[in-house]
């Protein structure tokens, strides 16, 4: 993790839940960059390493069990965490371990719940606030 703001990436295809994690994350001083599909999400990983990465299941393109495949097994990118967001589906969550997902965020998506999860799987205190960028 960087010495800063930790970055997380958000890849959903639905622009709503990028202002909604956006919103809750950076309010607590985390950065926060979205794109809309797994093929973007792997090209952003290359562009800037993610602290962490929350993603969504099912998208067009490339859904979210794919892209966690190809990131878990890339070199550069297996360290990164990796969190998927699923709809309660025992199925999805099974299909999401198996891909090498670090965790996973229910939906619907509480902020509470998302910025306890990140907090956790960053390894970061519950009175964690990095410093602000100006």
């Amino acid at each position: 993790m960087n010495n800063q703001r930790p970055y997380i990436l958000a890849v959903d295809d639905n622009v709503e839940n990028h202002l909604i994690m956006g919103d809750v994350l950076e309010t607590h001083g985390f950065e926060v960059s979205g794109v809309l599909n797994g093929q973007r999400c792997l090209d952003s990983v290359m562009q800037r390493k993610p602290d962490l990465i929350l993603l969504d299941t099912w998208m067009p393109i490339m859904g979210g069990i794919e892209t966690c495949r190809l990131l878990k097994t890339d070199i550069y990118s297996r360290n990164i965490q990796v969190l998927l967001l699923l709809a309660p589906a025992m199925k999805a969550y099974v299909d999401s371990m198996k891909a090498g997902a670090d965790g996973y965020v229910a939906k619907p998506i509480t902020p509470a719940k998302l910025l306890e999860t990140v907090k956790q799987y960053l390894g970061l205190g519950l009175g964690f606030r990095p410093a602000q960028s100006h």
